[in-house]
C-alpha cells in the first residue's frame, strides 16, 4: 500500500476508556493500508482520553485528528462533526470495543476498488465473550460497525437529512448495487463483548451462534489489555 491510494479516515467515538482506546489505536497503527488517518471524538471533560492522546502524539507519528465534543451536542451533531472533520475520501467506522485485523482496511478497500463500489461492509464478524474466553461466528447480517464508505455519500445525507445513518447508506446503495457485501472475511473484526458494552441478554444469546473454537487461543491473546499501560 502507498500514498497513491485514497486516504481512509477511521472515525472512532470513545469515552473514558483509555486501555480500550489504546487497543483500537494499536490496531489502527498496524494496518497494512498506510494512507490512513484516525479521527477520535471524545467528551471535552474526558481527561483520561485527552491525556492518552497527548502521550500517543509524543511517541507515534500516526495521522490523528482530535475532536472534543461538547456536552450540548446530541449524537447526530457529534457524528456529523466527525464526518466533516475527516479529510479522507473514504470513511471507516472504527469501533473502540473491537479488535481489527491488520488487513481490514486493505481487504475492504480492495473489494471496493475491484468491484467499482462506493462502500463495503462485512456480512459476518466474530464475537469474543470476554468472560468465557470463547469466540463465536455471527449470523450473516449488515454489521454497521464494519462500514467503509465514500465520504461524499455521508455528506450528501447530512445535506439532505441533517444527519447521516449507516442504514440509510444501505438503503441508498443496495438498490443500485453500489454496496459490496463481504461474506468470507469474518476474521477482520472481533467484537469484544463485556458487561460494560454488552447486555447480559446479548451475551447469553451468543450461545446460539456457531462457536469458532479453533480461534479461541489466538483471540484471547490478541484482545488482551495487558499489553497497554496508562
Amino acid at each position: 500500500m502507498n500514498s497513491s491510494l485514497p486516504l481512509i479516515s477511521c472515525v472512532c467515538f470513545t469515552e473514558s476508556q483509555p486501555l480500550i482506546l489504546q487497543r483500537a489505536i494499536a490496531c489502527f497503527e498496524k494496518q497494512d493500508y498506510t494512507n490512513k488517518e484516525l479521527v477520535v471524538s471524545y467528551p471535552e471533560e474526558d481527561l483520561l482520553t485527552s491525556n492518552l492522546l497527548n502521550k500517543i502524539a509524543q511517541i507515534s507519528d500516526i495521522q490523528l485528528i482530535r475532536i472534543e465534543r461538547s456536552g450540548l451536542e446530541n449524537q447526530h451533531i457529534a457524528k456529523n462533526n466527525v464526518i466533516k472533520a475527516a479529510t479522507g475520501q473514504y470513511i471507516c467506522i472504527w469501533d473502540d470495543h473491537s479488535w481489527h485485523h491488520k488487513s481490514r482496511l486493505s481487504d475492504q478497500y480492495h473489494v471496493i476498488s475491484s468491484l467499482g463500489s462506493k462502500a463495503s461492509i462485512l456480512k459476518q464478524i466474530l464475537f469474543f465473550n470476554y468472560n468465557s474466553k470463547k469466540t463465536y461466528a455471527s449470523p450473516f447480517y449488515h454489521w454497521e460497525e464494519t462500514l467503509i464508505c465514500e465520504k461524499q455519500i455521508l455528506l450528501q445525507q447530512i445535506n439532505d437529512q441533517k444527519q447521516w445513518e449507516v442504514f440509510w447508506v444501505f438503503d441508498d446503495l443496495i438498490p443500485i448495487e453500489a454496496l459490496a457485501e463481504i461474506n468470507d472475511k469474518a476474521h477482520l473484526i472481533v467484537h469484544i463483548c463485556h458487561e460494560s458494552n454488552t447486555s447480559s441478554e446479548d451475551i447469553s444469546a451468543l450461545q446460539n451462534w456457531p462457536e469458532a473454537v479453533h480461534l479461541n487461543d489466538s483471540i484471547t491473546g490478541l484482545t488482551s489489555l495487558e499489553y497497554y499501560l496508562l
